[in-house]
């Protein structure tokens, strides 16, 4: 088995600065043996789309890889589009964007439906294997959202192959400890990895919890998930917000509110 991360950013996209060669030594100190790069699409160009695809397959090797990806803005959320080595997108031409990106053999995933309300159309179901059930930085790094994994469930009742993704949504290294993808192979190979998702061969972890890529939720009961989960979220949620407010009162001065502020963000 081997682990990697989902849906990760770094200074291609115009919200993230950490490098690649940062971040391949970051992920190699967890653990990871592949990262599922999807870079924003927003003001990004096509010669530095496709420097970016080459630095990928310039820094893996055959203890790393890099899969390059890229995140596209679709019904008020966004899809990521993993192993993508040519570079199509058409701001104008979503649908076809995504048309073309799946017919060259990359794969397509739901970002944090949560944004949208979960809603899921049929251009979604046409062309993408599965859906974010747990995203860090919506839902947190211990819990995923609690309806997210029913709304999964349902949905799956009518598209069995349609698969439960966890993703860190990545933009500095502060973001890592969320949930991981854990994949039924030792084979570093691009295709191998993307057919092992694409085939439901995966689970998300994150320490003793494990979601099945058919939405199962291991080790995490669902009253555990409901009670627990809701009141992290709720927790990151005020924490959130608060942040302004505290900015503008002079709380971000006192030394415990930063030590407080700054464990929230790298625990939960």
């Amino acid at each position: 088995m081997i682990e990697g991360i989902l849906h990760a950013h770094s200074e291609y996209s115009y919200d993230a600065k950490v490098p690649l060669e940062v971040l391949k030594a970051a992920f190699l100190k967890e653990g990871f043996r592949f990262a599922c790069m999807t870079e924003h699409t927003d003001d990004l160009s096509p010669e530095a789309a496709q420097a970016f695809i080459h630095a990928c397959e310039r820094l893996s090797d055959e203890n790393f890889t890099f899969l390059p990806g890229f995140e596209m803005p679709y019904l008020n959320t966004h899809i990521l589009l993993l192993g993508v080595h040519h570079y199509t997108f058409d701001q104008h031409d979503l649908r076809g964007s995504l048309e073309r990106a799946t017919a060259q053999g990359a794969r397509a995933v739901i970002a944090h439906p949560y944004r949208n309300g979960f809603r899921v159309d049929d251009v979604m179901h046409t062309y993408c294997i599965g859906a974010e059930v747990w995203n860090s930085q919506y839902d947190g790094k211990q819990f995923p959202r609690p309806w997210a994994i029913s709304w999964f469930r349902k949905l799956r009742k009518h598209h069995s192959n349609f698969y439960a993704f966890g993703g860190m949504d990545l933009h500095r290294l502060s973001h890592l400890g969320g949930p991981r993808l854990r994949i039924d192979s030792d084979d570093l190979q691009e295709d191998a990895i993307l057919s092992a998702l694409s085939a439901g061969h995966f689970r998300t972890v994150q320490g003793a919890k494990e979601i099945t890529a058919s939405g199962h939720a291991i080790h995490l009961s669902s009253l555990k998930l409901w009670i627990v989960g809701t009141l992290s979220l709720l927790v990151i949620q005020l924490a959130r917000k608060g942040s302004s407010l505290a900015h503008r009162i002079g709380l971000h001065r006192i030394t415990r509110y930063r030590r407080l502020h700054t464990w929230i963000r790298r625990h939960l």
